[in-house]
């Protein structure tokens, strides 16, 4: 049987397939912008290390710091607070929320 959660992030994912929107890279976002992960286009070991921090596709992200000097960026997904080094940050597609 498949759970509620499961079957809301099936749904979300669909929807972003069919509905093309523009995306954005997250290391551009600025302080306060609120996202919606699209997709992660790094090398596979980052790529699951941003998965198991909560970094998945259909997930919101907020910007609340930004690091001097293209330092790192620290992002809150749901309740989690991460700091995303901006190269890694500059790997992961997002669309803006309104």
């Amino acid at each position: 049987m498949v759970s509620l959660r499961v079957l809301l992030r099936i749904i979300t994912i669909s929807i972003m397939q069919v509905c093309p929107v523009s995306t954005v890279k997250l290391s551009s976002l600025r302080i306060g912008d609120r996202a919606v992960i699209h997709s992660i286009q790094a090398e596979e070991a980052i790529r699951q290390r941003m998965y198991s921090m909560g970094l998945r596709a259909g997930r919101e992200a907020c910007i609340i710091r930004r690091g001097r000097l293209g330092g790192p960026l620290q992002i809150r997904i749901g309740s989690i607070s991460l700091v995303v080094r901006c190269k890694d940050a500059d790997q992961v597609d997002v669309s803006l929320m309104a």
